[in-house]
């Protein structure tokens, strides 16, 4: 049996790291689309990567304060995973790990 190496493993650790803030990012948008919703109102029509506060501005004041944090929270994610990939970065340096 093969092993993966250190420079490998940790290359697919950062993929994998990136497909979680990737779901986090949608399951936040869809939890305010959904809460949007049960107030009769709807988020404008994007992609999870064009949310931001923005995107509440027709929105009543009250539910504009409420989705703050949330909305917050998604402009957070998108920057992080707009990032350049850190996988790029690896690719020139040489990891060790302590056997």
């Amino acid at each position: 049996m093969r092993h993966r190496s250190a420079q490998a493993q940790i290359h697919l650790t950062v993929i994998r790291a990136r497909v979680e803030l990737v779901r986090a990012r949608t399951a936040l948008v869809n939890a305010a689309r959904g809460l949007v919703k049960s107030y009769g109102q709807r988020l404008p029509k994007c992609g999870t990567q064009q949310v931001n506060r923005d995107v509440a501005a027709g929105l009543h004041a009250e539910l504009r304060e409420v989705l703050e944090p949330l909305l917050q929270e998604v402009e957070s994610l998108n920057e992080r995973i707009q990032e350049p990939s850190q996988a790029r970065s690896l690719k020139n340096q040489h990891i060790q790990f302590e056997t």
